[in-house]
């Protein structure tokens, strides 16, 4: 019995480092994982079921040894459940409680038929679960493909090992018996021994893997909540307060380098008349069509906003008064608004603009494009 004894201590020792590893791991806050509680379970259920076996050897009392084989039932199921856990599959409790009622009723139906009959029941269960298994990691752990199918392929080789099926069939085509035995069983316990480190390989690329993951998620969620908080969520442009950060960057280059730079306030004309006769969904239509014709007539280094209410700002790089007055001209050309009456409406625009001077600040540049605006207007506001 050395053998078997080392194969199942060989086992607990595989059961005692997965768990603390487990445990571990679910004790670190950066890398917090499920499963953690059926491991130390299946650890504790496993030890007891030791117990069993030794009473079992040493006194002969049957019945020890259907309470050692009901217990690995049991713990077999608990170390499946947590790689279930740990790979967030899901668990389906009526199928798990089922399996094991229906092995526990054919353990006792065969303890009291043939008890002998016991340990081939029980290695039938084992490759069942070992093939179990093998399948919740081909639906879990799909990184690291060629550590995850040399599992796979050591783990099956184990249960068949562990599970005398191969010892069964060579003895009965040679007759060779206690030698073989020892051989099968002492191949159980290597492959048993790399099956463990490989396993602890997986589940540390399997984090490796998730904590990618969930970084690229939150960058990804970073990049969304970013554009959110610095754009019009009407018209898709910059809002005003990432416009004041941008236009307080580029005023400080241009204070650095001597960049022409010229700011241009537009706002539409006769806009509380349009929201007064069609109303404000109208307006919103406005607001949206001219931000599209703003985007079209932009160069690549302009940059719009809407400054709020009807009112839309836009930077533009490297402008002197030379160039100023032809962007201005085409900022204010009128837009063509689809969908508010039969024809097209014609919405025109005013616009004031300033060109960037030594000590300006976002304060003083828009003041002065504003009171040019105001002068274009009239003295007033549409």
């Amino acid at each position: 019995m050395s053998v078997l004894n080392d194969l199942l201590y060989m086992h607990i020792y595989n059961q005692a480092i997965v768990a603390v590893v487990m445990v571990a791991l679910y004790l670190n806050r950066n890398t917090r994982v499920q499963g953690a509680g059926y491991w130390v379970a299946n650890l504790l259920l496993y030890s007891v079921s030791l117990v069993f076996n030794l009473r079992y050897q040493q006194t002969g009392v049957l019945s020890m040894a259907l309470l050692y084989y009901a217990s690995q039932v049991v713990q077999m199921m608990l170390f499946i459940l947590g790689f279930r856990a740990f790979l967030r599959l899901r668990i389906r409790w009526a199928w798990v409680l089922g399996v094991i009622a229906a092995m526990l009723l054919l353990l006792c139906i065969v303890f009291f038929i043939d008890h002998r009959k016991l340990q081939l029941l029980f290695a039938v269960y084992c490759l069942g679960m070992g093939l179990w298994y093998l399948l919740v990691f081909s639906k879990g752990i799909r990184q690291s493909l060629w550590v995850n199918h040399l599992f796979k392929l050591l783990f099956f080789l184990y249960c068949l090992l562990d599970g005398v099926f191969l010892f069964n069939i060579i003895t009965f085509i040679t007759g060779v018996h206690v030698l073989l035995n020892h051989m099968v069983r002492g191949s159980a316990i290597a492959i048993l021994t790399v099956v463990n480190y490989v396993l602890i390989l997986l589940v540390n690329n399997e984090l490796l893997f998730r904590r990618i993951n969930e970084g690229l998620r939150r960058e990804r969620e970073m990049k969304v909540l970013k554009v959110l908080s610095e754009t019009d969520s009407l018209t898709g442009l910059f809002n005003r307060r990432s416009m004041e950060e941008h236009l307080a960057i580029l005023l400080d280059e241009a204070e650095r380098g001597g960049e022409p730079l010229a700011l241009f306030i537009l706002d539409i004309d006769e806009f509380k008349k349009i929201n007064d006769t069609y109303g404000h969904d109208a307006g919103d239509r406005v607001l949206k069509a001219y931000a599209a014709s703003l985007r079209n007539c932009m160069r690549e280094d302009d940059t719009a906003a809407r400054w709020g209410g009807d009112e839309f700002m836009v930077i533009s790089r490297g402008t002197d008064s030379r160039s100023a007055g032809s962007i201005h001209e085409r900022l204010i050309q009128p837009v063509q608004v689809e969908g508010i009456v039969e024809a097209p409406l014609q919405v025109s625009l005013s616009c004031g603009y300033a060109l960037f001077v030594t000590g300006d600040t976002v304060t003083t540049i828009t003041k002065r494009a504003d009171l040019m605006l105001y002068e274009q207007k009239g003295g007033g506001r549409g």
